[in-house]
């Protein structure tokens, strides 16, 4: 949920402790980084990657369950790590859990980046601008549009679509009228 919902990189998500997210205004701040291959934790990969990001109501209130379980834990503080306790989620296990509950859902098997992907694809769809996704992701506006301009481009077509339809609505009703 926090991959698809917020757009997070994979090390972005395994270096979260429960201090980095505000449950009563729902907003992650994403400060650091996860090296899975040297197993520490490292500044964002670029200075745009320093980003807040609001949560949607449904996982803000998922998180807010999961902390109130969770904070009932021996040893529990707020420098835990959201998604692991003690150490983050190694990206083995993730990627098994991701497997496990792709075939239990029987859909495709899709790798842990394509949720950040798919997060793009739902802002763009939804009529979200390149500079607001790009804010959202931590990635430039030209990042953004070189890596999913073809998405832009459909959404393009879909309005010209509209327009010719609402043209012919209005011409239709013109004739009507004469």
């Amino acid at each position: 949920n926090l991959l698809y919902w917020c757009g997070l990189r994979k090390g972005e998500m395994q270096a979260l402790t429960f201090k980095d997210i505000d449950l009563l205004e729902g907003i992650i701040y994403v400060r650091k980084n996860y090296d899975y291959r040297n197993h520490k934790l490292t500044t964002p990969k670029n200075k745009n990657s320093n980003r807040d990001i609001m949560l949607p109501i449904q996982l803000k209130e998922q998180l807010v369950n999961y902390y109130n379980e969770t904070k009932n834990l021996a040893g529990f503080n707020s420098d835990l790590f959201l998604i692991g306790i003690d150490k983050p989620i190694s990206s083995t296990t993730l990627e098994r859990k991701k497997n496990k509950y792709c075939k239990l859902a029987r859909v495709k098997i899709i790798r842990i980046h394509d949720f950040r992907h798919s997060h793009v694809s739902l802002l763009i769809n939804n009529g979200i601008s390149d500079f607001d996704i790009s804010k959202r992701l931590g990635h430039s506006r030209d990042m953004v549009n070189n890596t999913y301009g073809h998405w832009f481009t459909e959404n393009q077509r879909k309005i010209a679509n509209k327009l010719d339809q609402l043209t012919y609505e209005i011409t239709q009703s013109i004739n009507l009228k004469n």
